[in-house]
């Protein structure tokens, strides 16, 4: 079991080795349970999920604003993985958002789909090492 200190280190440490190919503006940020929750059924994918009644399989999530957010949870993450690179993974994979957020043209599912399998494309490429540890 993890606890937020390492987390938060594995995160900066994602962080860093993005870092070193590309340039991203965001900040971590540990929210509690429920303010995760809430933040998650904002995405379009995961209502869809959710109305189709399949298993939520979320680690993390992006808030984008003026600087955007990496949301994470303590809870969440444990209950996903226990592997530091596992945990190294979902952070690349949601600088990896941050990054080619340009790309995304409208507020819809098909562009969140599409973003998703663009962010898997890019981590595979750009990564390799963690990308084995993403579905």
């Amino acid at each position: 079991m993890l606890v937020e200190k390492e987390l938060k280190k594995l995160a900066n440490e994602a962080y860093s080795e993005f870092s070193k190919k590309y340039r991203v503006g965001c900040e971590f940020s540990f929210v509690s349970l429920d303010e995760f929750w809430k933040l998650a059924k904002r995405s379009k994918l995961v209502q869809d999920d959710i109305r189709r009644k399949i298993p939520l399989k979320i680690g993390a999530l992006v808030v984008h604003g003026k600087k955007d957010k990496i949301c994470l949870n303590v809870e969440v993450l444990n209950q996903i993985t226990d592997n530091p690179n596992f945990v190294k993974a979902i952070v690349l994979h949601e600088l990896s958002h941050v990054y080619l957020k340009g790309k995304v043209m409208r507020d819809s599912l098909n562009e969140d789909i599409k973003s998703e399998n663009r962010v898997e494309s890019f981590v595979q490429e750009e990564f390799p090492k963690y990308s084995k540890y993403l579905v």
